[in-house]
This record gives C-alpha cells, structure tokens and sequence, in this order.
C-alpha cells in the first residue's frame, strides 16, 4: 500500500504541474488553443480528484491495518473476545484498498482519454 501511495503521490503531482503549464499556456494563447487547452484542463481537475479520493482511501486502509494492530496487540495483552471487531477492522481494511483501486483505475482509463483527445485534435 505504501507503493500504491507513492505512486498515486506522484500522479496527483504530475497533474497539478501539467495543470499549472497549460494553465500558463492557456493565458497567452490563441482562441482555438484555448479551447482545447479549457478541456485539458477539466480533464485534470477530474484526475486530480481522482487521485484524491484514491490517496485517502489508501490512507483509510494503512489507518485501519494500524487499528488492527492495537486492538489485536490488546486484546492478546488483556484476553479480550474481540474476534468480531478485528473482522469488521479487517475486512474495512481490505474494502478501503479496493475502492481506492478503484478510483485510482478511474484515474488511469481518464488520462488515457486525455491522451486520445490530445493526439486527434
């Protein structure tokens, strides 16, 4: 997961300072390049939340991998019957990593658009 981040860091990073070129870009540019640029741009802003949504899920999971840790350290420690909360824990780990997957696939599929609209304009 920690991969999963780094790299899922890395893209929302490269969006942002592609935003920001085209940005620049877009100030100084002739009508139809504005246009296309506009739409660029909206693409980006769709991938960064993307990306977003995708970093806090995977976050959400590391969080709750950590919980699991706790409550099983404690109630090994103190001979607690929590078997029902380390699966809840557990299986909230596991559906958090999916969703972001999810979203990061979303992100994956969206700039490959992108990258079509670019190439046949």
């Amino acid at each position: 997961v920690g991969l999963l981040l780094l790299s899922m860091t890395n893209r929302l990073g490269r969006a942002i300072d592609r935003a920001r070129q085209l940005k620049e870009v877009h100030r100084n540019g002739s009508t139809a390049d504005k246009e296309r640029i506009t739409g660029q741009l909206e693409i980006l802003w769709r991938r960064a939340c993307l990306i977003r949504a995708s970093i806090v899920w995977a976050a959400s999971s590391v969080l709750l991998a950590a919980l699991l840790i706790i409550f099983l350290f404690i109630g090994t420690l103190l001979d607690w019957q929590i078997a029902p909360v380390i699966v809840i824990i557990f299986a909230g780990c596991l559906v958090a990593i999916i969703v972001s997957l999810l979203y990061f696939i979303l992100d994956i599929n969206l700039s490959l658009h992108a990258l079509d609209l670019e190439l046949h304009s």
